[in-house]
């Protein structure tokens, strides 16, 4: 950018100087013999010094209103000594501005004035005076509003405008105008002097919570080698590479500095050099990250371990018989080229291969202070006693400093800021001390590991904090830690000493919100009851609940500790308060509380929330009989004509022993229970509906043998009033026996049926075992129903017993009983050691025939791949 004060002779248009010079020129020259080659570069440097300098304040003028309108701060001021320029670099770290120190010799055109708190823009006269600028309407231009432009006139006056197209002269010729003149630092400010002298206070950037550095020192590379260097980037926005040394290939991706050192081929690349990176905040402020690099093997390496213990050892590449000298200082205080300017001034050193090991302190003269990070450096010496700052190792060390900071905090949750520096990674966590303690938290870290670890800084809710997200208790207090994590260090090492912790608490909500709470649309039935909640007025969160007399009664004197206590539950998500899971008659309270941003609560309202009573209709069901089969029944049942529906439940009689929602099995108990049941939202798969009564009966399926069940049926008349119930229990046991085909030693029995069914088999790979299908192509005319099952291996004896409960027991029942031939029957999870077993049913006897049996691997050998065998009846039967 040129300066904006040029100081020199007035100058008029280039066509004005170009007129001039014609005049003056010597009348005996010919047109074609005279070289006017000077003028014309003459004409053109003043063309382009006046092009410059409409740019110049054009820019200035943008900076100007951005300052006055509080968009811009001063990110720095630089002041060059031997041109006598400062330069002001704004927080957008784009926008610079040149000041010449040339005081009052400058031409002032235009300044502001402010009236009512607004500032508007105007002209500057030659006594120094202001006059507000107007637009074509003769209202004054304010400075949020236009940025005006700023021209040179065909004779050589400056224009100004508000829109580009009026233009307005300013009585101001020459080049010597400016807008700005001086500025002087403050501590927490600059001020601005405008060419009229006005004064204007621009604030300096604000650096605080910026980083920007890299976590390492010098680096060496091998020819052609790619490394990557960590940078500290906290509240860096954008990185970019500026600089570099020739040859050198670098480029960053966030907070990652990727350097690829020169091949050994490129032979005019620079061996060492600084690679320089600018980091750009979100409000512009930008900051320079420099990284020294060089090609080959260092002399020296530095580390520094955990407990600030320094070590610089030498490689084999430093000198035989030389020392080295070292220190260390703060990060914002090192400078290469002064280190090396003043290495004369540090007396510590060793003799040759000798290496350093001592406390950070020790070198510091004083203990490191809390929160700054160190650069320790050394530099090897060498003939000639000149330093430059690529001499300089150094290491840039972090110590420990964790800071826990509250931003905001609410009744439910508290965001808060941990930032931890000098290690890589640490566990997060949170616990209320009311509930646990660290040593029983390090305790479950020894045994289990960490859940979380983190790697960077945290901000955010308390309740994400080191967790899978929890709700946070209102008005508690909680114990917010961080663990650094140490490389090396194993679990056991840990105590509680190593956690680093901070108290935190909710707010606690007090009375007096002006927020009014209302309970409307109360609904219930037998087992639950239901009120929506609303409130007039602006508040943050409503809570509420459904509590049983019995809960209600240690609240309902005392409504502070009523709106707590429905506080500390939780906000509600739902703005339909229920209760469920009653017994018809339950009583109880749908209560509700609001509190405002303000953290007060409202008044509690309070409903009366009783279950529906339950009243039984004059109408009636009856149980009739209970048909048995070998894992099924079914029950067959009466109304009174007034019935509408049924409901029933079905269980093993030993559950009713256990369970408290069937009261024991009291039928009292259980008619309540089934009256007030709702089948859609029941975990109790037990209970059935059955709103189609015409059949006058129920199936029931996958029964267990040999097994007492409980059954009690209710009706509903029209109005779903529900019926007294009524009860049977049975037992799915089956007269009859087991007939073997063969006896004990093998021939024929005689007692077995004549005739069998015939069967089609087919087998089915399904993951690691089989879906063996099973198809009766044939029944013989005494053949009532049959069954197929899967036998395991380890029951295949207990299946040739001839008591019908173990037969049956041993078979994995498949459905059934079946009475039509040709309906596929399908045995899952079949595998090659077990076996596939049919049991039919005589007609004439009700005896149990085992027509067949035999090994899954038989079935899955001959058919794999899903083609047919058909079995004839005897073949493998034993």
């Amino acid at each position: 950018m040129k300066s904006s004060i040029i100081s020199m002779v007035a100058a008029k248009s280039a066509a004005t100087i170009l007129m001039t010079a014609i005049c003056l020129s010597p009348v005996m020259v010919s047109c074609d013999k005279y070289d006017d080659s000077a003028l014309k570069e003459q004409i053109a440097d003043i063309d382009n010094r006046l092009s410059a300098l409409e740019e110049d304040l054009k820019s200035q003028v943008e900076a100007l209103s951005a300052m006055l309108e509080g968009k811009y701060t001063i990110a720095g001021c630089n002041y060059d000594e031997t041109t006598g320029i400062y330069t002001i670099t704004l927080s957008d770290a784009k926008t610079v501005i040149e000041i010449p120190a040339l005081g009052n010799t400058a031409t002032p055109v235009i300044s502001y004035v402010e009236q009512d708190g607004t500032k508007y823009w105007a002209v500057v006269s030659a006594d120094g005076s202001k006059t507000p600028l107007t637009d074509a309407s003769g209202n004054m231009v304010a400075v949020n509003a236009a940025i005006p432009a700023l021209s040179l006139g065909e004779d050589g006056e400056w224009m100004i405008s508000t829109d580009g197209k009026t233009w307005t002269g300013l009585g101001v010729t020459g080049e010597d105008v400016a807008i700005f003149t001086g500025v002087e630092e403050q501590d927490s400010y600059y001020v601005l002097t405008l060419a009229d002298g006005t004064e204007l206070q621009v604030a300096k950037a604000d650096d605080s919570g910026y980083a920007f550095y890299p976590l390492a020192g010098k680096q060496f590379f091998k020819a052609g080698q790619t490394r990557e260097v960590e940078l500290v980037a906290e509240g860096i926005t954008n990185t970019t590479v500026t600089e570099k040394p020739d040859g050198w290939k670098a480029r960053t991706s966030g907070a990652v500095l990727s350097v690829t050192a020169p091949s050994s081929s490129v032979s005019d690349a620079e061996q060492s050099g600084v690679i320089k990176v600018l980091g750009v905040t979100a409000d512009g402020a930008s900051f320079i990250s420099e990284v020294y690099v060089a090609v080959g093997e260092a002399q020296l390496t530095i580390s520094v371990s955990f407990d600030q213990t320094v070590s610089i050892d030498m490689t084999s590449s430093f000198p035989y018989g030389g020392s080295f000298t070292y220190g260390a200082t703060p990060l914002d205080e090192y400078s290469p080229s002064e280190i090396a300017e003043g290495i004369s001034n540090y007396t510590v050193g060793t003799s040759s291969w000798e290496s350093v090991q001592m406390s950070l302190a020790d070198i510091l003269g004083a203990e490191p202070a809390d929160g700054v990070t160190y650069v320790i450096w050394a530099a090897a010496s060498n003939d000639t006693g000149v330093f430059t700052a690529g001499d300089i190792y150094y290491e840039i060390y972090q110590p420990l400093a964790v800071d826990i900071n509250v931003t905001s905090v609410t009744v439910d949750d508290i965001t808060l800021t941990v930032d931890v520096k000098g290690v890589s990674s640490y566990v997060p966590g949170f616990y209320n001390p009311d509930a646990t303690d660290l040593a029983t938290i390090l305790t479950s870290y020894q045994d289990f590991g960490a859940e979380f670890e983190y790697s960077s800084s945290y901000e955010g809710s308390l309740s994400q904090y080191g967790s899978w997200g929890e709700n946070l208790g209102v008005g508690t207090e909680y114990v917010v830690y961080v663990l650094p994590l140490i490389e090396g260090k194993s679990w056991s090492e840990y105590t509680v000493d190593d956690f680093i912790c901070e108290t935190v608490s909710t707010l606690m909500p007090e009375a007096g919100s002006s927020v009014t709470v209302s309970l409307d649309n109360f609904t219930s039935d037998f087992a639950s009851v239901a009120a929506t909640a609303s409130a007039s007025g602006e508040y943050y969160k409503m809570y509420g609940a459904y509590l049983p007399a019995s809960e209600y009664s240690q609240y309902q004197d005392d409504e502070d500790a009523l709106a707590q206590y429905l506080i500390s539950r939780g906000s509600l998500y739902d703005m339909t308060i229920r209760g469920t899971g009653l017994t018809p008659g339950a009583e109880g309270w749908i209560v509700a509380v609001a509190i405002d941003k303000d953290w007060k609560y409202s008044k509690v309202a309070v409903l009366e929330a009783n279950a529906k009573v339950l009243s039984f209709s004059d109408a009636s069901v009856s149980i009739e009989d209970i048909e048995i089969s070998l894992n099924s029944a079914t029950v067959l049942f009466e109304t009174d004509g007034n019935v509408a529906s049924v409901r029933y439940l079905n269980v093993p009689a030993d559950q009713l022993n256990y369970n408290m929602n069937y009261g024991y099995g009291d039928i009292t108990v259980i008619e309540t229970y089934l009256a007030g049941f709702d089948p859609m939202t029941t975990w109790d798969g037990n209970v059935q509906d059955v709103s189609d009564i015409s059949t006058g009966q129920v199936s029931l399926s996958w029964l267990q043998t040999g097994v007492e069940y409980a059954f009690y049926m209710i009706g509903f008349d029209a109005d779903g009033n529900p019926t007294k119930a009524v009860t049977e229990r049975y037992i799915p046991t089956l007269s009859g026996t087991v007939i073997r085909q063969n006896g004990a030693d093998g021939s024929p029995n005689p007692d077995y049926a004549i005739g069998s069914p015939k069967y089609t088999f087919t087998a089915t790979p399904s993951g690691n075992f089989y879906d063996i299908n099973c198809t009766v192509t044939e029944m013989p005319a005494n053949c009532k129903e049959y069954y197929v099952g899967l036998v395991q291996d380890i029951h295949v004896e207990d299946y040739y017993n001839s008591t019908v409960d173990v037969v049956t027991e041993t078979m994995t029942n498949n459905g059934g009983p079946y009475t039509e031939p040709n309906q596929p029957v399908t045995v899952f999870w079949a595998y090659p050691e077990a076996y596939v077993g049919v049991v039919w049913v005589d007609t004439e006897t009700g005896n149990y025939h085992q027509a067949y049996l035999t090994l899954c691997s038989d079935i899955i050998g001959t058919v794999e791949g899903g083609s047919g065998i058909e079995i004839v009846p005897g073949d493998n039967a034993k």
